[in-house]
């Protein structure tokens, strides 16, 4: 079966730590869909993941080796990768017109620090502290707890931070 935006936080939760969460657009009632995502779905799911190349040391690309180890743990669980623009801000337009405008993909995004808010104050994402175990996000550093929140609520998984340009 094909994982429907709605039942995806359920099976994704290790994925979405690579990304933000997309979701049932169009809807306000985000605590019905919480609650069918702590339920995980039955039989095999494909989860489609709209990320653009992630650079490797050596040049190549990581997401092939991210999926193998994802899959790894989650077997019944089949990454579609979606191509995303090469763009951020690109990126950024495309997954906000086709997520708004009721598309069924992608399920999970690869983002942009910017984009929790945008895009859970537009009803695009879904919070996701409620789907990871108590002491999860202890390690990770308070700025970036800030800057995937919204009104208190976390919008995002960090995959990395371009700390190096900060210098």
């Amino acid at each position: 079966m094909v994982l429907s935006r709605r039942t995806l936080l359920a099976s994704a939760g290790s994925l979405a730590m690579t990304a933000g969460l997309t979701t049932a657009c169009g809807t306000n009632n985000l605590d019905d869909l919480l609650v069918k995502a702590k339920r995980p779905p039955k039989g095999p799911v494909t989860v489609r993941w709209w990320a653009g190349k992630i650079p490797a040391r050596d040049g190549g690309d990581m997401r092939p080796g991210i999926i193998r180890a994802f899959r790894r743990k989650h077997p019944d669980i089949h990454i579609e990768t979606v191509k995303a623009p090469s763009t951020t801000d690109g990126s950024r337009v495309a997954l906000t017109t086709q997520i708004g405008g009721g598309s069924a993909t992608p399920d999970v995004y690869l983002g942009d620090t910017t984009w929790p808010a945008q895009f859970g104050a537009n009803y695009l994402a879904l919070p996701v502290e409620s789907l990871v175990p108590k002491g999860f996000w202890d390690p990770y550093p308070r700025a970036l707890m800030r800057a995937s929140s919204l009104k208190g609520k976390v919008y995002a998984f960090r995959f990395y931070t371009d700390a190096a340009y900060l210098y």
